[in-house]
């Protein structure tokens, strides 16, 4: 019951922004992405929050974390509760639903039997895996332990605290879990099944604002049951969450291009932001989402130039503006990256590792010809991307090919500035995770690149 209160709480939280949206920019959303898109930014925003209350020495017990959830609720209540009219705000509005059919009744059956599935995995095992065990979820016990003291634990050497060079969303959100539930590595465990069931959620949700319900439901069961995602939905590792946040991010970028809707774009620079606390290699993401962004004001003429630009300026303060009690506590307490940067590179290093971009090559075509964890994903987005190549340089999918490109090109910078160790050592030890991070977005582009054809299928019609 403590771990649902601590849920129910980080929801409550975003669930007011969600409908600020509603209310004051006349965002129309479904019931599905109210629900889950109210989870990811209730976690972001308690993060946010948390960070602050450790720069100001507020301790983090149930009275003081539950205050901002508590005083969001009442004033949720106080639109609510003695005006049920309002109730429906949320809702689907404008969309006609039609009777199910067998397939979309089978593949919904499926989507709930993985996410059955997952739950029964995780739930009687504790914190496990090797990140879990020395990163993420021992700072959320340190966090824990001293009750959020920031200074306390800074102090402590790496090897006793695991890198301090990982933003600290995970952790934070792991110790939020642990504080109402006393410490139960078993149910801080089942924050990932949850953040899993929710992405799937958002992402079923965004996906029905541009396909029809049988092919996001197609997508979605494809998506979900790959081994890769699934694995990575019971070990507190920090791959799955930013996958969640930045993918979402991106599609609602997509639909601000497609609809031209100022909400979606700030709810896209929202998850961005956050996506900073989650992962380094966000840096990677945001930089690509603002170069988009730059592009899409160049490709426009006139005012609709200059409304994107203002826009752009906008999504670049909301990014930094969350992002600011994180740097300040970096720059307090002096959290520099040791292991990946131009700082400190000699030419010697640098060389070493180009000379092994062989091995990189190889690791990559391992990961996607080999089935064991991508199923044939990479192979269909190959062949869908060789058969359909006409498309991908077009409309809103020309975003979607540039944006996988530099993608892909930051993260083979980022193997070349390796500063320690073997570069050998990171490239088997990452390379499975890091392509997780970008196969939301390739489902995007495969989705794009499908969706005629597997429309004229009669139950995708």
């Amino acid at each position: 019951m403590s771990f649902i209160l601590s849920l129910f709480l980080l929801w409550i939280t975003g669930a007011f922004l969600v409908l600020f949206f509603v209310k004051r920019q006349r965002y129309c959303c479904s019931m599905s992405e109210f629900l889950s898109l109210s989870f990811f930014l209730g976690t972001g925003i308690t993060v946010y929050y948390m960070f602050i209350f450790g720069l100001l020495g507020v301790s983090y017990c149930i009275k003081n974390l539950s205050i901002i959830p508590a005083a969001l609720s009442v004033l949720i209540l106080s639109r609510y509760l003695f005006k049920t009219g309002r109730i429906s705000e949320p809702g689907t509005r404008g969309v006609h639903s039609e009777p199910w059919n067998l397939t979309e009744k089978l593949l919904l059956t499926g989507i709930i039997f993985q996410f059955l599935w997952v739950i029964f995995l995780a739930f009687p095992v504790p914190v496990q895996a090797h990140d879990a065990v020395a990163n993420y979820a021992l700072k959320a016990k340190i966090l824990f332990t001293l009750k959020g003291n920031f200074t306390e634990m800074f102090s402590l050497s790496e090897d006793a605290a695991g890198h301090f060079v990982h933003p600290l969303w995970l952790s934070v959100i792991v110790s939020w879990v642990n504080t109402f539930t006393g410490g139960d590595e078993f149910l801080a465990n089942m924050i990932m099944p949850t953040i899993y069931i929710m992405f799937g959620i958002l992402l079923y949700s965004l996906f029905r604002k541009i396909f029809n319900r049988a092919y996001s439901l197609l997508l979605l069961f494809a998506f979900i049951t790959i081994h890769q995602i699934s694995n990575y939905s019971g070990i507190i590792y920090a791959d799955l969450p930013l996958t969640a946040f930045t993918t979402c991010a991106f599609v609602y970028f997509i639909l601000y291009i497609k609809n031209e809707n100022e909400t979606q774009m700030l709810i896209s620079s929202i998850l961005f932001g956050f996506s900073l606390l989650i992962k380094n290699e966000a840096l990677i993401f945001v930089g690509g989402y603002l170069f988009l962004f730059f592009i899409y004001a160049i490709k426009n003429n006139g005012l609709k130039r200059k409304l994107i630009f203002r826009n752009l300026i906008s999504a670049i303060a909301v990014i930094l503006a969350i992002n600011v009690p994180w740097l300040i506590i970096k720059i307090v307490h002096g959290i520099s990256n040791q292991y990946i940067g131009l700082t400190g590179l000699t030419a010697d290093k640098f060389f070493e590792n180009v000379r092994h971009i062989p091995v990189l090559l190889n690791s990559f075509q391992q990961e996607v010809f080999g089935p064991k964890k991508w199923n044939i994903f990479w192979i269909l987005v190959i062949a869908g991307g060789i058969w359909k190549r006409r498309m991908l340089w077009k409309d809103e999918i020309f975003y979607i090919t540039l944006y996988l490109v530099i993608l892909m090109a930051g993260y083979v910078a980022g193997y070349m500035v390796v500063k320690v160790h073997n570069l050998y050592f990171y490239i088997n030890t990452t390379l499975s995770r890091f392509m997780i991070h970008f196969s939301g977005i390739t489902l995007l582009l495969l989705a794009f690149l499908s969706a005629k054809d597997i429309r004229e299928l009669e139950s995708f019609k």
